[in-house]
């Protein structure tokens, strides 16, 4: 039975030759993954080395074959896909600058890096073209060991400008891997050298450092495509698995955003349709679709929206098969989702207010913006966004990730309100921040935060988010209340104050006492925000007492 492939992929790896000048070479190991049955795929037959002899140690094959294979098809097993083989090949992108004194790769320096290279070609995942990782890769506790000539290694992305980031083990300055002052003086060189070109992040943990060579947007499709998105992670997932499994609504429109930010129309289209095939497949209109590409095209200056983002971003028979499913309370989700397909957003509406009489705002402000009504609005929208956003309870491990997990839970929360987000990263990070700090200012303040999130103490992450909304909902009813009363009872002349303390007095005429009955208007006047007030709280008490029977 002749193999299907499964995917392709090509990894930088790094080269060291002794005796070479320069005696760093970047190439590209490239891993095809094939399926089919059990009983073809065993053995050497499991890696298939094309043309290798020239360039690959039997040890490192050997390697390869006994300690990263098992790893990958456990994990395979996880997901229920099973008979999978590989093929590795190599090319020189300088071969015959190197034909003399061809270069061989020896030693654990291309393990992650080909761990990774067999995970995505398994999955159809693929690989950050730019990203050179090096490291061992350790299976007993999952970590990104030591290699050496990591300076070496580092100098060579200088003669690669296809090379922008390094990921490489921690420099270990101490302890037993420790480095020879003049290794570490080389080192503080050369990275003083590349830091203007090169951005370098030293991890321990191997299954992060393949996360950050993965390409996090083709992570996001592949879930979608497989069934795995929306938080369906299988609780014994481990590993690389459980990473590659935990993306939902939040991390999909975290990277939408990024895309439609920076303008690229191909990585937005494609997180669309995906997005689109999945809900097809599910047979139910995803809540809120439209409104958070709405959301993420408002926030893209109109200018650059249109000159970036213009044209199809869904097709549309995907379009349209995705808005017949929307439910009647869906259809108003369904045209912001049409017209964002389109790069486009819906044009602010005006107020009903905007246009009327004095007479008319009052009426607008005591009928429809009472505490309740306000509440109902704000509570009910960030409620159903704090619902959900799920976060796991080793998603915070650090004061970084901390910070990355509000900032997305901030951003979220304000999409599914339909309240403004500011385009720049900066200042949602800011914003986030702020907020937090509001929400435990009597109880510590940021740091207080943090601990309880870290150590799972006092409800952990989960009420440290449900302080953040309950603070934002109070603070936007606060505001959307001062908002109407300035819009509907400030900026008016002395006659249009007049008009509505009239009408407000002939409103309240039959419960008013009988001294104030023929009170004139111009003595409400000074206290009209007070009496509104009054009136609309006496209106809610009313309510409540009548819905409490």
């Amino acid at each position: 039975m002749k193999a299907t492939q499964l995917g392709s992929a090509s990894v930088p790896i790094v080269l060291v030759a002794e005796g070479q000048d320069p005696n760093a070479i970047i190439t590209r190991l490239r891993i095809q993954a094939f399926a089919c049955p059990d009983n073809q795929a065993q053995g050497d037959r499991v890696l298939e080395l094309a043309d290798t002899d020239h360039w690959l140690d039997a040890l490192t094959a050997q390697r390869w074959r006994d300690r990263l294979i098992p790893y990958v098809r456990s994990g395979l097993d996880q997901l229920g896909l099973g008979g999978v083989h590989w093929r590795v090949s190599l090319r020189f992108p300088d071969a015959a600058a190197h034909a003399d004194q061809p270069c061989r790769l020896e030693g654990p320096s291309a393990d992650a890096a080909c761990l990774a290279a067999l995970i995505a070609s398994a999955l159809g995942l693929e690989v950050r073209s730019n990203t050179l990782l090096t490291g061992a890769a350790h299976m007993e506790d999952q970590s990104l060991g030591v290699v050496g000539s990591l300076p070496e290694k580092l100098m060579a992305t200088m003669r690669y400008p296809s090379i922008r980031r390094f990921i490489h083990p921690p420099i270990d300055t101490d302890g037993s891997n420790a480095w020879s002052s003049e290794v570490l003086d080389l080192w503080e060189q050369v990275c003083d050298r590349t830091g203007h070109r090169v951005r370098r992040r030293a991890c321990n943990d191997l299954n992060t450092a393949i996360k950050h060579l993965i390409d996090p947007d083709s992570r996001v499709i592949v879930s979608l495509r497989q069934g795995w998105f929306a938080n369906n992670t299988p609780a014994h997932s481990s590993g690389w698995v459980k990473w590659l499994q935990q993306v939902d609504d939040t991390v999909w429109q975290k990277h939408l955003d990024r895309r439609i930010r920076t303008g690229n129309k191909t990585a937005v289209r494609r997180l669309l349709e995906s997005r689109v095939g999945y809900a097809l497949r599910q047979g139910c209109y995803p809540s809120g679709f439209g409104a958070c590409l709405a959301g993420s095209l408002r926030a893209v200056p109109a200018g650059r929206r249109r000159s970036q983002l213009r044209g199809t971003l869904i097709r549309p028979d995907l379009l349209n098969r995705c808005k017949e499913l929307a439910g009647p309370s869906e259809q108003a989700d369904a045209e912001h989702l049409v017209l964002g397909a389109t790069g486009r957003v819906a044009k602010s509406t005006s107020r009903p207010i905007d246009n009327a009489t004095p007479q008319e705002r009052l009426a607008w402000l005591i009928e429809h913006q009472s505490d309740l009504q306000t509440s109902a609005r704000i509570d009910r929208a960030l409620d159903a966004a704090r619902l959900s956003f799920q976060p796991g309870s080793d998603e915070v491990y650090d004061a970084d990730s901390f910070l990355d997990l509000i900032t997305s839970f901030c951003t979220h929360l304000k999409r599914h309100a339909g309240l403004p987000v500011s385009p720049e990263a900066d200042l949602v990070q800011g914003e986030a921040s702020s907020l937090l700090i509001r929400a435990y200012a009597r109880e510590g303040g940021y740091g207080t935060a943090l601990a309880n999130a870290l150590d799972h103490t006092h409800g952990g992450i989960r009420r440290v988010l449900d302080v953040m909304t309950d603070t934002l909902k109070a603070e936007y009813r606060e505001a959307e209340a001062i908002s109407a009363n300035n819009l509907a009872l400030e900026g008016h002349d002395l006659k249009d104050a007049l008009l509505q303390a009239k009408e407000l007095l002939k409103r309240l005429r039959p419960i008013l006492p009988e001294r104030f009955k023929d009170l004139p208007p111009e003595f409400a006047v000074a206290e009209m925000k007070a009496l509104v007030h009054e009136t609309i709280q006496a209106g809610d008490r009313i309510d409540q007492r009548l819905r409490s029977r």
